[in-house]
């Protein structure tokens, strides 16, 4: 009985049983790991699936964003356009400058002699200023001519 204990606690039998143990050990860590790569690789191949769909929305999203940016650019370039003194220009108007090229907003501004610079739509025109008339002086010259009355009232029909 002694003889039977003893073989199975000797050191080639420790070392048979350790040596089976770390075999165990060994294909479970083989499989454990075969079953880590197997998931990462599913895991890898679903991510490149959301990051392709990503990107392809993203680019879309871009092309979008662009495409609103160039309409709302389109707007604001026409409305700038309307605004802008050009079209009032083109609408039969003209802006008037003194020598210093600030801007005559009334008869008053304008000297007698002096030079002119007459902006209109298609260029600039130079000119003298030789004497002014007040809208007010055109209104009574045009009353005299027609004869209407002074006090601005209608005339008699008969």
């Amino acid at each position: 009985r002694a003889a039977n204990l003893l073989a199975r606690h000797s050191p080639q039998a420790e070392l048979a049983r350790t040596k089976e143990k770390l075999h165990g050990l060994r294909v479970r860590l083989t499989q454990g790991l075969q079953g880590r790569i197997a998931l990462r690789r599913r895991e890898n191949a679903h991510a490149r699936q959301q990051l392709t769909s990503l990107e392809a929305r993203l680019f879309r999203a871009w092309k979008q964003d662009i495409a609103d940016r160039r309409e709302k650019l389109g707007r604001l370039g026409r409305l700038h356009e309307s605004l802008s003194h050009h079209a009032v220009l083109k609408r039969g108007f003209a802006l008037v400058r003194d020598e210093k090229g600030a801007l005559l907003r009334s008869i008053a501004q304008a000297q007698a002699g002096a030079a002119l610079d007459i902006e209109v739509s298609d260029g600039h025109i130079p000119a003298r200023v030789e004497g002014a008339r007040r809208e007010s002086d055109k209104t009574e010259r045009t009353r005299k001519i027609r004869g209407a009355p002074a006090g601005g009232g209608q005339g008699d029909l008969f």
